[in-house]
């Protein structure tokens, strides 16, 4: 695995470490108040959006901001929002303990997430370091005249 995928899936790891605590400490908070498990989780879940975007964003597919990739991660953001409350109703539904609940809906949620991030929120793009593009093979322009190619020097 070239080093530029490990870091990006460490970071993410880390970031949504950061997200997830923001999530589940919410959660934990409205439930302990008193606040019925699906609307604590949906709030916990919206908390954690700007922590979320900007962390994926700048630390782990490292691009510049673009109104698309902000219309693009408020649409998967929907979906998960959607998909974290179902399942931690469905779950809650069914007698499972709401905080293994949360649990399980975080889970899925990451997984679907680094899939779609990466392929179509920040479009497989990174503006990576020379150091993460160490593995990768160089990049060679060629320019051709009527007479001569011509290679520049890497």
């Amino acid at each position: 695995m070239r080093r530029d995928r490990v870091r990006r899936l460490v970071t993410f790891l880390g970031v949504g470490v950061a997200s997830a605590s923001v999530d589940a400490g919410m959660f934990s908070l409205l439930y302990a108040l008193g606040m019925v498990a699906p609307a604590a989780s949906a709030i916990g879940f919206l908390s954690a959006f700007a922590v979320n975007y900007s962390g994926n964003r700048a630390l782990v597919f490292r691009v510049v901001h673009s109104r698309k990739m902000l219309v693009r991660y408020v649409l998967l953001v929907a979906l998960n929002f959607v998909l974290s409350t179902s399942i931690v109703a469905g779950l809650v539904a069914v007698s499972l303990q709401a905080h293994i609940a949360k649990l399980i809906s975080m889970a899925v949620i990451a997984l679907l997430n680094y899939g779609l991030m990466s392929r179509w929120v920040f479009g497989g793009r990174s503006d990576s370091t020379p150091a993460d593009d160490a593995d990768a093979p160089p990049a060679v322009m060629h320019v051709t005249t009527a007479d001569e190619t011509i290679t520049p020097a890497d």
